[in-house]
Order: structure tokens, then C-alpha cells, then sequence
């Protein structure tokens, strides 16, 4: 029995093992099955991450694969891709984007900062023309819309003269047509009535008294004509006076009549109305002519003149044109609407133009030829706000930036009154591929035309500083113009010596050291408090910048990645404009890759001038930092505790040498 035991426990022993040996087996077989593609999908994509970090960050496989294309490049061409991510001088793909680099011919000067020369075929495709511009009188047409109104001028307001109740209102509708000495109402007025009672029996004195003596009738005549002139005065026309006379019986009820034929405009009481004595009734206007009132801008109204004419649409007959002429134009502006009022006179015998109707009127303005005024195509000038530029063609194929300034827009012309001269060419098609070129190149354009005159003020007002401090420091002594020479300012005013009408500066011996000042004034204070300005002069020959300017960098970097602030706080400067980064109101600094290595510069206008000439502005960069490195060893033997400046590692113009790392897939075999 224990045999068979035995036996059993053994078998049994013997199955599990062959289920497990089977079971590890199904086990590596799929494991090898799916682990060996998936660490070659692995291995190529990690690959590929590689090579594109090492083109995107190093342009390691372009300047291997292009350096031959480079070497022969010409010097004055660059190549872009088409989003112009960079600018680089060899051929290739992006670092950027990827996409295949494109030349760039760039012609002319660099430094040319005004200019940009077109190629011919360029030209020719771009469809830039060019037209002279004349000195030629100017004739410009106006429209302006306005509206019709009735001449005030002759306009009537009939009024009551004396208390009363209107009876009856022969006129009672505004737009009636009424002749002069027509009745217009019917007036009861008690004190019309008693006037006309005083009358009669004074002319009734006046006839019974003719046997009186003469101080009698001359009396009575005096009577008789105040009572007559008293109802003419209150309206009353003199014929109805005769035929109160005539009838001998005062009438309660008095006719108010027209004093002049025209079209009531206004009623203003109706039947039955009490009135008082200078209440107006109606208005009455002469419509035989019309006003347009115009309401003009300052600018268009200025060459206008009394009794110019102008031709007249009106909005309800089209197709008839009317003739005006100008009656008066408003000498003050408006001062909420900035427009001014023009009046235009239109007979309208026919009475065919309406009041309130709209018309539209047309005004010729001729000006005499202006020799400081150009005509030029509207299309040649650029608008940007309160600024205007051309281009003028000064040599065949160059173009020139100019800043113009406008005398006037009319219609498809444009008259200048600085800028360009009569007979220069000036660009009238193709003028934003223009400027386009202008922004591409980093010159001057529509977008910042004050940028190049900026600089070009600075050099010029420079240039006069400079000629000033050399005159003034040709009369010192050789060691005083050293030591003026590299203290460069007046510690105490903090204006360059010799600048500023100063005159030639002036040493004074001090303790510690010997102090340059720009004159006179400033020794009081400089023996003064002379650790004070030591601390300024130090200030300054250590190009540290003042507390304004570094809340501006503050402000500029906070936009930046970590690793674009840290670059840029090593680097300190532009190499290009060799400014502090961050300041002069430049903005964020731009990140650059300069054949692998990064750059800051202040602005996209420098990014050109960098890649066109790489190894000058590293080594201005090289140059700044030696400076500083020795200001800073100058400072450690004067001052007990100096302040060490952070060195900065300059960026090498070698390519980086990359190893890729070397993998060793594992060797699966599946099981058969």
C-alpha cells in the first residue's frame, strides 16, 4: 500500500510540474510576442524626438548636410522660410518650422535705413508704377447734404396790436397762399371800437367848428388826426380808416389783413381765441426763394466764398438740378457738432422745391498753383492715424521712405505740402508691397515711421555733442583729457563734460582721487559731499541702470520663461542696439538662435543686423562683459567690500557636439 502511495504522489508530482513548465512556456511565448514591437515602436520614436530636438534647438543636420551651400552663399543674400520664422545666411529647412529656407536678395546699403532696391522682375510682378508729381491747381468738388428751409429774411409774424377776440380766421391752414392787404382774420376789439368812435366825432368837432377861429380849428385838426393815426398804429390799413369815415359808424368787428403776399408758414390761435395785445397769429413767408442750410467741417469751408455758386440735387426730383449761390457762411464753429453753417440761396419761382425737403449740394473749390504743393494719386499715400508716407523712386530701382504731410484729399488725388518736390517719381501702384519690403528688411515702414527718424536724430544730435566735447577738451592737459575722457560725466550736474555749453572741464584734487567737473559752480558741492559722488561716478562707468530703468526691465522680463530671463539677465544688453534689454520702451526681448547658440535682442528691427553679422555682436557682447569684469577688479581695490558681478558664460559660435545615445534591444526568440 505504501508502494502504491508512493506511486500515486510521484505522478501526481510529475503532472504539476509538466503544467507549469507548460504554463511558463505559453506565458514567454506571448510576452516575446508582444514585448519586442513594442520596444522597437519605443526605441523609433525616441529616435526621432532626438533628431528633431537636435534640428529644432541645434540645426545640427542642416549644417552638416548645407555646409558646402553655406560657404558659397553671397554674403548679401539671406534665406527665410515662407512664415519668416529666422533669418539665416545658408541654405536649408527652418529651425523653427521646418520648411525649405527661401533666398532673400536683399540690395542696397543695409545701413540704408531710408531706402530698398527692387529688382526689376520684381517690379514687373509686383505691378509697382510710378508717377511724377506736378505742381498743378487744385480743384476739389465737396458734397454736402442739407436741408430746405424758408428765407427768414422774408418771413412776417402778424401780431395783435390791441386786446381782442379772433371772430373768425379767414386763413386757417398753414400752407395758404395769401396777397398782400388780403384778410387773414376777423378781430372783436372793444378799445379798436372806442378809437373808432373818437374818430368820428372828432372829424364831426373838426366840420362843425370851421366858423370858429382859427386856434379853435387848429385844435380840433390836431384831434381829429391823432385819432386817425391811432388806428393806423393799431393795425389797421389806411383804406379801411377812409371807409370807417366814409360809413360814419364805428364797426366792432376789424379785419386783420396780409401785409404781404406769400404762404402762411405757422398758425398759431384759432377761432374763437382770446388774444392780447402782441400775441402773434400767423407767419407768413415769401417761398419765391429758399435756403439750403449746410452744416460744413472747418476744413471744407475755408476756400469758400460769398456768392460762389453751387449746383443742387434735391432728394424728391432727381433728375432736375437746381442753381444756388452762397449767402453766408457762419463765422464761429459749433461747438458740440465742430461743423460750420452755410447758407445757400435758391429762387423757386415754380415753387417746386419743397421746405424740409433734403437737397444735396455739389461745391467746386479752386485753389492757384502753390509751388510748396504737390499733386500726387491717392493711391500713393499711406494713412496710419496722424501719420502719412510715400515712396519715392530717387535713383531707378530704389524707393525711398518719405513722410509727407496732406494739404488736402480730392477725390482720387491727394495734395502734399511737404515731403516730396515737384517732378520726383512717386510710387501709385504697389505701394504696400513696398512697404512690406521696408518691414521684411527691418527698415523704416507704415507701422513705426518715427522709428528710423528716432535714430537718425539721435546720431545727428550725437554728432553735434560730439564736436562740441572735442572742442572743449582740446585745450586740456594730456592727463586731464584721460581722466575726462573716461569719467565721460559731471558727477555733481550728470551731464557729459563738454556738452551743454559747459566749456572745457575743470580738475579738482581730492583726497581719494581726482574729480573732472563741468564748471565752476559744481566744486562747492562736490568738495562738499565728494563720497557721494564717488558712489554716482561709479554708478555710471559700471553702465548699471538707473532705478527707472530697471523697473522697466522688471516689467519687460515678467513676460519671459524662466530660461529666456535667466539668458537675458546674463546677457544685460542688445548686442545689436547696445541698450539695456527691457528698456528705451522696447518691450519684451526676443530670443534669437544664432547657428544653435540663443541671443536676446531688444527688438524685431535688430534681428537682420544679428544674423547678418553674427561674430561682430558676440563680440560686442564679449567686450561689454570684459568691460564690466574690469570695473568690477577696479572696484576691489578701492572698495573694502566689493560686490562681485555674476560671470556670464559667452555662448560659443562652435556647433554643439551631440552623442546620441547608443540602445541594445534585448535579443528575443520566440518559441517554436
Amino acid at each position: 500500500m505504501s508502494e502504491i502511495s508512493q506511486n500515486e504522489s510521484s505522478e501526481s508530482k510529475t503532472k504539476k510540474r509538466s503544467y507549469s513548465n507548460g504554463l511558463v512556456r505559453f506565458t514567454g511565448y506571448w510576452f516575446k510576442l508582444i514585448t519586442q514591437p513594442a520596444l522597437t515602436i519605443v526605441f523609433v520614436l525616441g529616435l526621432a524626438w532626438l533628431f528633431g530636438y537636435a534640428q529644432r534647438n541645434f540645426n545640427w543636420f542642416n549644417d552638416a548636410a548645407t555646409s558646402v551651400a553655406g560657404a558659397k552663399a553671397k554674403e548679401d543674400s539671406l534665406y527665410a522660410c515662407s512664415m519668416l520664422c529666422v533669418f539665416v545666411k545658408a541654405p536649408g529647412r527652418c529651425p523653427v518650422c521646418g520648411m525649405e529656407l527661401q533666398e532673400i536678395e536683399v540690395k542696397g546699403d543695409p545701413k540704408d535705413i531710408f531706402g530698398v532696391t527692387i529688382d526689376p522682375n520684381a517690379r514687373r510682378l509686383a505691378n509697382i508704377k510710378t508717377v511724377a508729381a506736378l505742381n498743378l491747381p487744385v480743384s476739389k468738388e465737396i458734397e454736402v447734404l442739407g436741408k430746405i428751409a424758408y428765407d427768414e429774411t422774408s418771413e412776417s409774424t402778424i401780431s395783435a396790436y390791441v386786446d381782442g377776440r379772433i371772430v373768425d380766421l379767414l386763413v386757417d391752414f398753414t400752407g395758404a397762399q395769401v396777397k398782400k392787404g388780403g384778410p387773414l382774420a376777423v378781430l372783436y376789439s372793444p378799445d379798436l371800437y372806442a378809437d373808432q368812435v373818437g374818430l368820428l366825432s372828432a372829424k364831426k368837432l373838426l366840420e362843425e367848428s370851421s366858423s370858429s377861429n382859427e386856434r379853435t380849428i387848429a385844435s380840433n385838426r390836431r384831434l381829429y388826426e391823432s385819432a386817425r393815426r391811432r388806428l393806423v398804429e393799431f393795425g389797421l390799413p389806411t383804406a379801411q380808416v377812409d371807409e370807417i369815415e366814409k360809413r360814419g359808424e364805428p364797426d366792432s368787428n376789424i379785419q386783420i389783413v396780409a401785409p404781404m403776399s406769400g404762404t402762411v408758414v405757422e398758425k398759431l390761435v384759432k377761432k374763437g381765441d382770446y388774444i392780447k395785445t402782441g400775441m402773434p397769429i400767423l407767419k407768413v413767408a415769401d417761398l419765391s426763394k429758399v435756403w439750403l442750410m449746410l452744416e460744413m467741417f472747418p476744413e471744407d469751408s475755408y476756400n469758400l466764398q460769398l456768392g460762389q455758386k453751387v449746383t443742387i440735387t434735391i432728394q424728391s426730383q432727381l433728375t432736375q438740378k437746381f442753381e444756388g449761390t452762397i449767402s453766408f457762411i457762419d463765422p464761429m464753429a459749433d461747438q458740440k457738432t465742430n461743423t460750420v453753417k452755410v447758407r445757400v440761396e435758391i429762387p423757386n419761382e415754380a415753387r417746386l422745391i419743397k421746405i424740409g425737403d433734403f437737397g444735396r449740394a455739389k461745391i467746386k473749390t479752386n485753389h492757384a498753383a502753390d509751388q510748396d504743393i504737390v499733386v500726387v494719386p491717392r493711391e500713393s499715400v499711406l494713412i496710419n492715424g496722424s501719420d502719412s508716407i510715400a515712396y519715392v523712386e530717387t535713383e531707378p530701382g530704389r524707393f525711398e521712405f518719405r513722410k509727407v504731410t496732406i494739404s488736402e484729399i480730392m477725390g482720387e488725388k491727394i495734395s502734399l505740402s511737404s515731403g516730396i518736390k515737384p517732378g520726383e517719381l512717386v510710387a501709385a501702384s504697389g505701394v504696400f508691397m513696398l512697404d512690406s519690403t521696408f518691414n521684411i528688411q527691418g527698415k523704416v515702414s507704415l507701422i513705426d515711421p518715427n522709428r528710423a527718424a528716432r535714430k537718425n536724430q539721435a546720431k545727428l544730435a550725437e554728432g553735434e555733442e560730439a564736436r562740441e566735447i572735442e572742442e572743449a577738451f582740446s585745450s586740456l592737459k594730456a592727463e586731464d583729457r584721460t581722466l575726462a575722457e573716461e569719467q565721460v560725466v559731471c558727477p555733481v550736474t550728470e551731464v557729459k563734460l563738454g556738452s551743454a555749453g559747459m566749456g572745457t572741464p575743470i580738475r579738482v584734487e581730492l583726497p581719494e582721487r581726482d574729480i573732472m567737473i563741468c564748471c565752476e559752480g559744481c566744486r562747492k558741492r562736490l568738495v562738499a559731499e565728494p563720497k557721494k559722488y564717488y558712489a554716482i561716478l561709479d554708478k555710471y562707468q559700471s553702465d548699471a541702470p538707473t532705478e527707472e530703468e530697471q523697473a522697466e526691465i522688471e516689467k519687460s522680463f515678467a513676460s519671459l520663461t524662466p530660461d529666456d530671463r535667466r539668458l537675458a539677465e546674463e546677457q544685460v544688453i542688445c548686442p545689436v542696439a547696445e541698450v539695456h534689454l527691457g528698456t528705451l520702451g522696447m518691450g519684451t526681448p526676443i530670443r534669437v538662435d544664432v547657428n544653435g547658440t540663443p541671443v536676446m535682442i531688444c527688438c524685431e528691427g535688430c534681428r537682420k543686423s544679428l544674423l547678418q553679422n553674427p561674430e561682430k555682436n558676440f563680440q560686442i557682447l564679449k567686450d561689454f562683459h570684459e568691460g564690466k569684469s574690469k570695473t568690477s577688479a577696479s572696484g576691489s581695490e578701492n572698495d573694502p567690500s566689493p560686490t562681485e558681478l555674476p560671470q556670464m558664460e559667452l555662448p560659443r559660435m562652435e556647433l554643439p557636439k551631440m552623442d546620441l545615445p547608443q540602445m541594445d534591444l534585448p535579443q528575443l526568440e520566440l518559441s517554436k
